[in-house]
């Protein structure tokens, strides 16, 4: 067994949370990997009423992501996808860094996927072919706009950008660790105005 693999099968024996697809980890296969994810959410949490994708190296404030979700122009969503829409120079479909959908998305984007030409991008591929083709809401909103971690960002620095996003990006997973730890003790949950 290599070091990635011991490492892997250390953390799952620990925390009993790993799930892994059946193909190769490249950046070719995003869509491929998200497949995989729906299928595993379709089988195993069929009543959860909300699936969120984001990218390993995104920090979700996953509190204002609730309360977002919460609001009552969203709370009783259907056949929605909410995300940051990246640039208005391109079809309709929101970034990969964070993305979140409304449970019966899913089943119809399983077997949809089948039907359509494969897109390596994973995002355009979900949020803007499959969504689009299935006359999925796709509303843009401000929310989700992914604030870019810089290397020399102090922890202050992003701990601030946490508290007003819902989705940080570019954080490594120490820096993740440290972040979550910093926002618990700092404000006994993850919110932020």
């Amino acid at each position: 067994m290599g070091y990635v693999a011991e490492r892997l099968a250390r953390e799952d024996a620990l925390y009993g949370d790993m799930i892994q697809g059946n193909c190769v980890d490249s950046y070719s296969n995003l869509t491929l990997k998200v497949l995989s994810m729906l299928e595993w959410a379709d089988t195993y949490c069929p009543r959860a009423p909300r699936v969120l994708k984001t990218d390993d190296d995104v920090f979700p404030n996953l509190p204002r992501l609730l309360r977002f979700l919460a609001a009552p122009q969203r709370a009783n969503a259907t056949h929605t996808v909410w995300g940051q829409y990246p640039s208005a120079l391109l079809p309709m479909f929101f970034s990969g860094t964070g993305y979140v959908m409304t449970a019966d998305c899913v089943r119809p984007m399983l077997r949809a996927a089948g039907d359509r030409p494969y897109i390596r991008l994973e995002d355009v591929f979900f949020t803007g072919v499959l969504a689009s083709a299935l006359g999925f809401n796709r509303p843009r909103t401000k929310e989700f706009t992914g604030t870019n971690l810089r290397f020399q960002d102090a922890v202050t620095h992003t701990l601030c950008m946490a508290l007003r996003n819902i989705i940080v990006r570019n954080v490594t997973p120490r820096r993740q660790y440290e972040l979550w730890r910093a926002l618990h003790n700092a404000t006994g949950c993850f919110t932020g105005t």
